[in-house]
């Protein structure tokens, strides 16, 4: 069985978004991908802000 999936364009995706297609969910067009984009929880919302705040120098350095 061979499956193929359909690349949209980003006028497709704006149609999508438009006629209240993808109004229950958070998705994002990714290289002609739409994928579903899950809420940052509290480790990954931490590290982004340490990140942010020069922490991710300290973490490599030691």
């Amino acid at each position: 069985m061979t499956v193929t999936t359909a690349k949209w364009t980003i006028n497709e995706y704006y149609r999508m978004i438009a006629a209240g297609i993808l109004d229950d969910r958070r998705m994002e067009l990714l290289k002609g991908e739409i994928v579903e984009i899950f809420a940052e929880g509290e480790p990954h919302a931490y590290f982004s802000s340490e990140v942010g705040s020069g922490g991710f120098s300290a973490l490599v350095s030691g």
